[in-house]
């Protein structure tokens, strides 16, 4: 099971997941599925984090995104039904400059899923100010280790500071996420230095006394991100050969110039081609798209009173 932690604005849209129906002796081209993806969601919702928020969830969703300095898209199908085990979370600062992602692959099922989310929820609630993400590890690798096995975790955290331009990530134990510079059209892994000696960047519930280290790069208008779950890796076809990243890598080449909803259907469209349908019973399978847009210009006291402004605004609507 995977749980996201995303701190950003999302919007839910969980009954509205675009389906198809496959006969396993014919063969789909890859434009007739996307144009049966797009017939189902050309009009995704969107929903805003201005500043101080934390929203999430363990359900179907398909978003659209916006956040401090990122937009993008989020789809999540879960392999049970309604809700499984893909939680995720997004939340923004109080000054709404910060935006932070976690996801994480839970090992266990049903209380075990319920209770990492809500870990993940305290955790990016108390550390949302701040903009190291070992931090967020750190705080849910004590309550996972404490909890058993059963608590065991992947994850990938990243923290965007909408002023500078810097990205910060660290990873315990989860696929890394792919990164495309903007104009550029392949995807490179988002990379960081692993030459520290002892237990570090191990899964969450390891060791209590795990270490995680945290890269960083800055990031332009433009620059792009794609975080996944195993899910996504694991999609077996009718001869149990499994999607795999060199399939999903070429995939995101092979859309690297259309926009983030144009690329999330591509990636929904070929997954439904490989497995022959879209309700990928194998597993949970999450992926987010997030595009940079412009660094803040003003300063961090006007983004403050301006966002704090335009949530109580939106309150009173």
């Amino acid at each position: 099971m995977l749980v996201l932690l995303l701190d950003f604005a999302i919007v839910d849209r969980s009954d509205r997941m675009s389906r198809f129906d496959y006969d396993d002796e014919q063969k789909h081209e890859h434009v007739t599925l996307l144009s049966r993806a797009h017939e189902y969601m050309i009009a995704m919702p969107t929903r805003e984090l201005i500043c101080s928020e934390v929203w999430g969830s363990n359900g179907n969703a398909n978003l659209d995104l916006v956040l401090p300095g990122l937009r993008g898209v989020l789809y999540s199908r879960a392999c049970g039904g309604k809700k499984g085990g893909d939680v995720y979370y997004a939340s923004a600062c109080a000054a709404g400059v910060i935006s932070r992602m976690c996801l994480a692959d839970v090992a266990g099922h049903g209380e075990q899923v319920a209770q990492v989310g809500n870990w993940l929820r305290g955790a990016m609630r108390s550390t949302m100010g701040q903009h190291e993400p070992s931090k967020v590890f750190h705080a849910l690798n004590k309550r996972a280790s404490v909890f058993g096995l059963e608590a065991l975790t992947t994850a990938v955290c990243l923290s965007f500071d909408m002023m500078t331009g810097e990205l910060r990530f660290c990873y315990a134990g989860h696929p890394p996420a792919f990164v495309l510079p903007a104009g550029a059209t392949e995807w490179a892994v988002l990379h960081m230095s692993d030459d520290a000696a002892g237990v570090r960047n191990v899964p969450l519930g390891v060791s209590d006394a795990a270490a995680f280290d945290t890269g960083a790069r800055v990031i332009n208008e433009g620059d792009r991100l794609f975080l996944y779950s195993d899910g996504i890796l694991e999609a077996p076809d009718t001869a149990h050969a499994l999607f795999g990243s060199d399939r999903l890598l070429e995939t995101l080449n092979g859309a690297a110039r259309h926009s983030a909803g144009e690329l999330a259907r591509t990636v929904e469209a070929r997954l439904a081609q490989h497995t022959g349908g879209a309700d990928f019973a194998h597993d949970d399978v999450t992926f987010v798209i997030i595009e940079a847009g412009p660094r803040a210009l003003d300063s961090k006291l006007w983004q403050l009173l301006r966002n704090q402004s335009r949530k109580m605004v939106r309150h009173l609507a």
